[in-house]
């Protein structure tokens, strides 16, 4: 989808823009990307831009050219330097910012069946398969729609996790392992039950050495600080974001996480995107040469709990391009 809107604010630090679509007092853009090939200096407050929208999703919007109102008009589409070069064998496709965030790209409507073939996708397993680790009064469940690890009061230092060995997301080498190099997302639904306050968790997504603790190998996931959620990657070193995100008790929440390989990961917290982290040797990059693991995990932080907390992991699934 294609409009035109009036230019109502730019950054050119972040370049962003705020649009109001032409024609309309009520429609509005609010912190839309703007293409990099347009100068700055081109973004006047007042200036007419066209806004292409992949999908009708507005949060996927993008600023593709300017130009000032009573002028003629800033170009033809194909002639900008980071857009298709033709319009043939293109018919019913829309234009949509590529992975690596730097381009347009025409692309067909997406449907399961194209994710299927475009992808390995595996929907995560809650009742069974995972093994077991606790201490003190940690306890685990595995049930068909979620699983979940939690410690009760008791003695202080008390965890427990599930974990799994993550076969099959390295087509056309060791099923063991795992290439992060290509385009990845970790999905699933979170909840916390009950406040206390030394307690973290953590889902991961993560190589050989993940325990009820911090990432300290490649991988990406989130850390739940008490009901406060953060977003977690390491490539060679780890990284960490605040996602802005307290949950209530027993709230529900679906995190996305997207890796795109050697650009970023990207955490989303109900389809918000929370956090960045585009840092090379923050992220994991190649193809792994150890096993890869899911991790789900909570510990007391070593001050004995006055009651139940529980991390739930619920529906989750892994998309990853072939």
């Amino acid at each position: 989808m294609i409009e035109v809107g009036i230019l109502k604010n730019f950054d050119s630090g972040t370049y962003k823009a705020g649009v109001q679509l032409a024609g309309s007092l009520t429609t509005y853009f609010d912190d839309i990307n703007v293409a990099r090939n347009i100068p700055s200096g081109a973004m006047v407050i007042g200036n007419y831009v066209i806004v292409a929208i992949p999908g009708g999703n507005p949060r996927d919007a993008c600023v593709i050219a300017t130009w000032p109102q009573g002028s003629p008009g800033g170009g033809a589409f194909l002639d900008l330097s980071d857009t298709p070069s033709s319009y043939e064998d293109q018919a019913g496709k829309v234009p949509s910012v590529n992975s690596g965030e730097s381009a347009l790209e025409f692309v067909g409507p997406t449907l399961l069946a194209d994710l299927v073939r475009a992808a390995n996708f595996q929907m995560i397993p809650t009742a069974g398969g995972w093994t077991e680790e606790v201490n003190g009064s940690g306890v685990t469940g595995q049930q068909p729609f979620r699983n979940l690890v939690y410690v009760n009061a008791g003695a202080a230092g008390s965890y427990a996790r599930l974990y799994t060995q993550a076969y099959g997301f390295n087509e056309g080498g060791t099923y063991q392992f795992i290439n992060w190099g290509k385009e990845l997302l970790y999905i699933f639904n979170y909840s916390r039950y009950n406040s206390q306050a030394a307690t973290k968790a953590w889902v991961q997504l993560a190589e050989t050495g993940i325990s009820h603790a911090d990432l300290s190998s490649e991988g990406i996931g989130i850390v739940a600080k008490n009901m406060a959620l953060y977003g977690e990657s390491y490539g060679t070193s780890r990284a960490e974001h605040s996602l802005n995100t307290t949950l209530a008790n027993q709230e529900q929440c679906q995190i996305v996480i997207h890796l795109s390989p050697g650009n970023f990961v990207k955490w989303y917290v109900n389809g918000t995107l929370k956090a960045t982290e585009s840092t090379p040797g923050k992220f994991p990059s190649g193809v792994g040469t150890v096993a890869i693991w899911m991790n789900h995990a909570i510990y007391d932080g070593g001050i004995a709990t006055t009651g139940l907390t529980v991390s739930n992991m619920m529906q989750g699934k892994v998309w990853q391009a072939r």
